[in-house]
């Protein structure tokens, strides 16, 4: 539960910064690269504190894991599973969060 509370706050933060810089970018020359810029690296922050605070539980062996910011990135998902393939026992499946 905290770390839902966690990502919902980071998220407003997130939708607050990208309508703030999306306002200013339309009255400055080149503004939408620097709305681009601000929105991708806003995407790569989210997505590595969500590498790094989550695991999966495999449904196979049953052990957890821990994912690259790369497979978090790329990985199919739905609301809390991602379709991955167990370090351990190699198999593919759709993994839930832990």
């Amino acid at each position: 539960m905290k770390n839902n509370i966690k990502t919902i706050l980071l998220l407003i933060i997130f939708t607050v910064l990208l309508i703030v810089t999306g306002y200013f970018a339309q009255q400055i020359h080149h503004g939408i690269v620097i709305f681009i810029f601000v929105f991708l690296l806003g995407i790569g922050l989210l997505t590595k504190m969500h590498s790094i605070e989550v695991m999966y539980l495999c449904k196979s062996c049953g052990r957890e894991f821990k994912i690259s910011l790369l497979q978090d990135l790329l990985s199919l998902h739905n609301v809390n599973k991602k379709y991955l393939k167990c370090p351990h026992c190699h198999q593919r499946n759709w993994h839930k969060e832990v």
